[in-house]
């Protein structure tokens, strides 16, 4: 009996040191955490346009006028720009003065000298065309306000005009000279009247017909584009 005690006290033992040495539970170290990393957003290339150009207006003069124009991107494919532009038109003069409510001498072409702060606010496309530089098309809306006019017979005052107008647009352009610069072809249409009233009027006063007095504008200019890198 006591043999058989024995036994299975060494039985019972042999196997508590087999499972210790077989179910011993490993302690990991824990893993130290890892530096924090700077991570720096890619630079973004902006491209700033400066523009000069000359104008003709389609009102049969014989006059050109003359732009300029800085442009930023706004978002992606929109950019919006600053334009200081010189006007000249004819408009016609009645022998009937409305303000004075006497006649004078009636001019079928009066040139009419304008200057205009502009608000461009445009879409634009480029389209790479491999070695041959990029194609451009843009289109959009431009607020207008009319910082001072002059006529050449003194007819036509400031007070005649009105200060706000809105035109649409519409542009082709061409890359030269590496890509800095390109040649561009604008057109632009007012939506409104320039002139408070465009009425003729005869001799006597009475009303005869209307003049059309919306700017149909003619751009040809050279855009030079600056590039500036920011975050």
């Amino acid at each position: 009996m006591k043999r058989i005690y024995i036994s299975i006290l060494f039985l019972s033992l042999s196997s508590i040191l087999l499972f210790s040495q077989t179910g011993t539970i490993k302690i990991v170290k824990p893993i130290s955490p890892k530096k924090d990393t700077v991570v720096t957003s890619p630079k973004r290339t902006i491209y700033i346009t400066t523009s000069a150009a000359s104008n003709y207006t389609f009102k049969g003069n014989n006059n050109m006028g003359y732009e300029a124009e800085v442009t930023i991107p706004f978002h992606n494919i929109l950019f919006i720009g600053l334009k200081y532009s010189n006007e000249n038109e004819y408009y016609q003069l009645s022998p009937f003065n409305k303000e004075t409510f006497k006649q004078e001498t009636p001019y079928q072409k009066s040139a009419t000298k304008s200057e205009y702060l502009k608000l461009p606010i445009v879409v634009k496309e480029y389209y790479n065309i491999g070695k041959r530089g990029y194609f451009l098309f843009s289109f959009g809306l431009t607020p207008e306000y009319l910082i001072k006019t002059k006529n050449q017979f003194n007819r036509l005052n400031y007070s005649d005009f009105n200060k706000f107008n809105l035109a649409g647009t519409i542009s082709i352009g061409h890359s030269i000279l590496r890509k800095y610069c390109s040649i561009n072809l604008c057109y632009s249409k007012d939506f409104f009247e320039n002139l408070k009233d465009k009425k003729i009027y005869d001799p006597n006063g009475a009303i005869v017909g209307k003049q059309k007095s919306k700017t149909n504008l003619l751009s040809l200019s050279l855009s030079y584009y600056i590039q500036y890198e920011r975050k």
